[in-house]
Order: C-alpha cells, then structure tokens, then sequence
C-alpha cells in the first residue's frame, strides 16, 4: 500500500510551519493551507485506492473530505440513513481526522450493516487509540499521514 513521503510530510511540518502534534481537526476549515496541504498529501495514497464514495468519520473530517471528493470527483455521503444513492456492495473510502477510535468504529459499524465495503481509511494519525494492526485484521488498511513514533521523535527533537 501506498505511503505518504517524506517529502509530503516535510511540506506540511516545514513549508506550512505545521508540527502534526499541533494539528487540531476542528480548525481544519479555518486554515485552508493546511486543509489543502493535507490533501495535497493524500493525493498520491488516494490515487492507489479503489472506492465509490467518501464517507467522513468524524464531523472535523467533513472539510478534508469534502476537498478530497472535489479532488477527485466521487460523491461525499454525511448520512447513510438518507442516500438512496448508495448501493449494497459499493466501497468506502473512510476520512478520519480525531485521534478517537470511537466514531470511527461506529462508521465502519454503519457502513458494514449496509452492506458497504470498507477496505481503506485515510487517517491524520496512527495512534494508539486508532492502532492500525487492529483494522488490518478486519480487513481495513488504514493510509496514514503519520504515526505515532514520528510524532514522539519530532517531540524529542525539540
């Protein structure tokens, strides 16, 4: 599966002036930089995907996600309940910008009981709550920006 490069991490750290520790997902929509700085780095994990539609997991990831679905022409859906243009079968890319695991497994929780295929996450940071080798054991991959380690050695850098 496709990485972020270290290249795409030094523009968001050094270019934008943005430490990932700093990165509060409910400003996402104030600072359109940085909005656009993180789907710039998507942009190469993106394009590796195979998806249907973009479906945010958190309300802050509903700004990343709406850029991306712009980006790249695939419909946003915000609400399951709603979309009759969602079919049985169809895949999901996940959006997730919290550090909580919490509204993530419930999305893929929602998504799974409509018989929707997810298979990929975009996540800001592996972290311990999120912890990639527990979704990878039910069959999502989750494409992250950062993890965990980088974030403490950029801390120790300090």
């Amino acid at each position: 599966m496709a990485k972020s490069s270290l290249v795409e991490q030094m523009y968001l750290s050094h270019v934008l002036d943005i430490d990932p520790i700093k990165i509060q997902p409910e400003y996402l929509c104030f600072y359109p930089p940085l909005l656009s700085g993180l789907a710039k780095a998507f942009q190469n994990i993106i394009h590796s995907l195979s998806f249907h539609f973009i479906f945010p997991t958190d309300p802050h990831a509903i700004p990343l996600a709406t850029h991306l679905s712009h980006t790249h022409n695939k419909p946003l859906f915000l609400c399951l309940d709603t979309n009759a243009f969602i079919q049985n079968g169809q895949r999901a890319l996940l959006v997730h910008t919290s550090p909580s695991a919490q509204d993530f497994q419930k999305s893929v929780k929602a998504l799974k009981a409509h018989k929707i295929d997810v298979s990929d996450a975009l996540v800001l940071i592996d972290n311990e709550y999120i912890k990639k080798e527990r979704f990878y054991e039910k069959g999502i991959y989750l494409q992250n920006l950062w993890d965990i380690e980088y974030i403490e050695e950029e801390k120790n850098k300090v």
